[in-house]
């Protein structure tokens, strides 16, 4: 269970990246959404806080994150995840690099988790430019374990992270961590190139 809120976690955090704001939409509980940003105004928002941020995704140039340490906790129909988030972008001609402290609170809804408030503190001081410098090198690296993923599944297979990483490591030479292979399977699958089979050990195919 744990696992399906970091996912809805890194969901939230993907669509700012893809400036996706009807995919923010659908991870948050409407109704009842809270927020308190990093970012001017320094107030409690509601639906306004959406508002606000999906006018920025239309100015947002570039935009990179790293989750720290994040721990989770959930409680029947309530989770919470608390985390250092770093992040770093461009939005207009303006970079901007802030590493922060967060809160983010999850209700199940229909089955389904949703984000029901976020807080978010900077860290003063901690400006983590390094995750800007290496954007391009990161986007190189994600589109290499990408191609090789969807090459080890060529061949129509279901195949768990481990073993897509023999195979990689088989066919390229190259050593990469299930728990990479895992994490960019999960995207793919959110992206409609991969179908994945099963929850505790699941295998994942090219889509069909």
């Amino acid at each position: 269970m744990n696992s399906d809120v970091l996912s809805i976690l890194t969901s939230r955090f993907e669509a700012i990246k893809s400036r996706d704001a009807e995919k923010i939409m659908g991870l948050i509980e409407l109704r009842r959404y809270t927020k308190f940003d990093d970012w001017p105004p320094f107030k409690r928002m509601k639906m306004d806080g959406f508002e606000e941020e999906k006018a920025a995704l239309k100015v947002l140039k570039e935009y990179v994150y790293k989750i720290e340490e994040p721990m989770i906790e959930v409680n029947g129909d309530t989770a919470w995840a608390t985390f250092y988030l770093s992040y770093a972008g461009v939005i207009r001609d303006m970079e901007f690099a802030i590493k922060s402290r967060a809160t983010v609170i999850f209700v199940k809804t229909q089955g389904e988790w949703k984000i029901v408030h976020e807080h978010y503190s900077r860290i003063p001081g901690l400006e983590p430019t390094d995750l800007l410098r290496g954007a391009e090198q990161i986007k190189v690296e994600e589109d290499l374990l990408e191609k090789r993923i969807l090459e080890a599944l060529a061949d129509g297979s279901a195949l768990t992270a481990i073993e897509i990483s023999e195979r990689i490591g088989k066919v390229s030479g190259e050593k990469v961590e299930p728990s990479e292979v895992a994490r960019k399977c999960r995207e793919l699958v959110e992206r409609k190139k991969l179908e994945k089979e099963g929850f505790l050990q699941p295998k994942y195919r090219l889509k069909r």
